[in-house]
């Protein structure tokens, strides 16, 4: 009995499949990140921006001041379930072990 290992062109695509969706995830991870501390750093001005130019009254003032406080010292963070944080360490550790990850198993393909 004679088989056939011509497996074709599948596991080639489908390996690029997989490495084109964890680069999407991965880019919209960094993107979504990026937007986050940008609109914070926006809304640290808008503050600033109200307190010194606008006068506003006591009541307001303590409150924007209160939230300026909170913004300032609470930053936003984006987590994976609780278990690691993820930042631009992260990130540069995942991608220096993706790439390592994919020249090792360049180097073993026949």
């Amino acid at each position: 009995m004679k088989t056939i290992k011509s497996t074709g062109y599948f596991p080639i695509t489908s390996s690029f499949v997989r490495l084109l969706t964890c680069a999407v995830i991965f880019v919209t991870l960094v993107d979504q990140s990026e937007k986050t501390t940008g609109q914070r750093k926006r809304i640290v001005n808008i503050i600033d921006h109200l307190l010194i130019n606008k006068k506003p009254d006591e009541d307001l003032k303590s409150a924007v001041v209160t939230f300026r406080a909170l913004m300032q010292d609470r930053p936003i963070t984006f987590n994976m379930a609780d278990f690691v944080n993820v930042n631009y360490s992260f990130l540069v550790s995942l991608t220096s072990v993706l790439v390592t990850y994919t020249i090792i198993l360049l180097q073993n393909v026949n």
